[in-house]
């Protein structure tokens, strides 16, 4: 896939195939992570597991609604690899700073 065909589908996602707060919602949960582990002086970090539940939950839903061939998006197959991709990474930035801050407890 060349990058233009890449910039072109991703354009795509964000204007016609993703609602605009569940995009948005995927930059809210990086500042959640951000205030939640640099800003809160706490153990458990239940506002970032919260709020990486609630994009995941809905990513099911899409999947489920994807298998069932009823998302209406141009390029349906980009979109649930995009939202398959960001959740990957999502939650791979989750455990990371996860793991971040239990090694500098030690």
């Amino acid at each position: 896939m060349t990058a233009k065909l890449l910039a072109g589908n991703i354009c795509d996602f964000y204007r016609h195939g993703c609602c605009w707060p569940y995009a948005v919602s995927f930059f809210l949960v990086l500042i959640i992570y951000w205030l939640d582990f640099f800003f809160v002086n706490t153990r458990c970090h239940t506002a970032s597991l919260l709020a990486y539940g609630i994009i995941f939950a809905y990513y099911l839903q899409n999947v489920r609604l994807y298998v069932r061939d009823k998302i209406k998006a141009a390029n349906a197959g980009f979109f649930i690899v995009f939202l398959s991709f960001k959740i990957t990474v999502w939650g791979l930035i989750l455990v990371s700073l996860y793991l971040l801050k239990s090694m500098s407890c030690v």
